[in-house]
């Protein structure tokens, strides 16, 4: 049945719509897609119920007519028995198809307009499919008293038809309005990313402006100290540290030339205790005469050059030593102050680094909202243009 067809191609394509232009404000939109819905809500509803009392009119003539090809009787027909009985399979397996018409033709009243249509042309389609072969194979011997089903079921869908055809501009508007608010939803989205990636970019542009100002003012902060007259008498002892050690080395130098540990070595290498000692010497002089608080070195350098006395020479070298390393090892507070200050730069150029590249992913992330967002606004402008309406 060609008209099955024709309903479904009516239901499911959209043709532009010929209307008068009007031009619209984009923030318009909303209320006028609401206002629009409202104004047809009465003519789906009209639709509705002129589809649901043809189609009461329509199941209850079935009702009749089943009953009545319930009724046919071959049994004083004078034809084969054989094809009487396929005759009289094939009717009720038809009449089957027609009670299960009857009853999924009776649809739930909530259903939207389109979705009702939809349906409706659906329970029609595959009644025809399913029913084909048994209808056709029914009408061998009892096509007159199935004539007037048939009748029945061709004036319901003409006039089915009819109301579809009569009411597709409904159904295309509908179905426009519907997309275009998707659309617009789509649209107002997008907005609210773009203004929430807006307030990450301010509130990251503020955090990177505060954090180069906190870090300028410990530049200035270290500035002021290396002004000071602290800092000053600071780098005067470092000097003085720092000159005490090459005067130390120089010491120690001599010291290490007059002992000559290679030799000494080699004269007491059968003492144990001894060798270890200088091997201990000879890998650091320092620690090891700095541990050597007995100053055993200075005996052993006796016990093999008694003529050679270098015992005050290793106490004061060792108390240089000493002295030179707590010396080292204290900070002073001026120097504390510049290593705080430092490290709070360093921490404060990390923290920027991270801001800068949070800004950079934050405005790679808004340039694509605002691509879609045009691509969505450019696709809404099209399809609102189907009703009639420019948007400005």
């Amino acid at each position: 049945m060609a008209l099955f067809d024709f309903i479904k191609k009516i239901l499911k394509t959209e043709e532009p719509l010929e209307r008068k232009e009007q031009k619209l404000k984009l923030e318009e939109l909303e209320s006028k897609i609401q206002s629009e819905i409202s104004s047809i809500e009465e003519n789906h509803k009209l639709f509705k119920e002129k589809i649901a009392k043809s189609i009461s009119q329509f199941t209850t003539e079935l009702e009749v007519e089943v009953e009545l090809l319930k009724k046919i009787d071959l049994k004083e027909r004078r034809e084969n028995e054989k094809l009487k009985l396929i005759n009289l399979e094939n009717l009720k397996v038809y009449i089957s198809h027609l009670e299960k018409l009857v009853k999924e033709l009776t649809l739930p009243e909530n259903l939207e307009t389109k979705e009702y249509s939809l349906r409706i042309s659906g329970v029609l389609t595959t009644f025809e499919k399913n029913s084909r072969q048994s209808y056709e194979k029914a009408t061998i011997l009892i096509g007159k008293e199935i004539e007037q089903t048939k009748a029945i079921i061709k004036k319901f869908l003409q006039g089915y038809n009819n109301s579809i055809s009569e009411n597709k501009e409904l159904f295309d508007k509908t179905s426009s309005l519907s997309y275009i608010k998707e659309i617009l939803g789509e649209l107002n989205h997008t907005a609210k990313k773009e203004e929430d990636a807006k307030k990450i970019i301010n509130e990251l542009e503020k955090r990177i402006e505060f954090s180069k100002k906190e870090r300028l003012g410990k530049e200035n902060e270290i500035s002021e100290a290396k002004r000071s007259a602290e800092y000053k008498k600071f780098l005067e002892e470092k000097q003085n540290i720092q000159q005490g050690k090459e005067r130390l080395n120089k010491e120690v130098m001599l010291l290490k030339q007059s002992i000559d540990l290679k030799s000494l070595l080699k004269i007491l290498h059968t003492n144990i205790k001894a060798a270890r000692l200088i091997d201990e010497y000879k890998i650091n002089f320092f620690s090891a005469l700095e541990k050597d608080e007995s100053l055993e070195l200075a005996r052993l350098v006796q016990e093999t050059k008694p003529d050679q006395n270098i015992i005050e020479s290793l106490k004061r070298t060792r108390a240089e030593i000493i002295s030179l390393k707590d010396s080292s090892r204290s900070y002073a507070p001026i120097e504390i102050k510049l290593k705080d200050l430092e490290k709070e730069i360093s921490n404060l150029e990390f923290e920027a680094q991270g801001f800068e590249r949070e800004l950079e992913h934050a405005k790679k992330k808004i340039d694509k909202v605002r691509e879609k967002h045009a691509e969505i606004e450019q696709n809404l402008r099209v399809k609102a243009s189907s009703l009639g309406w420019m948007i400005e």
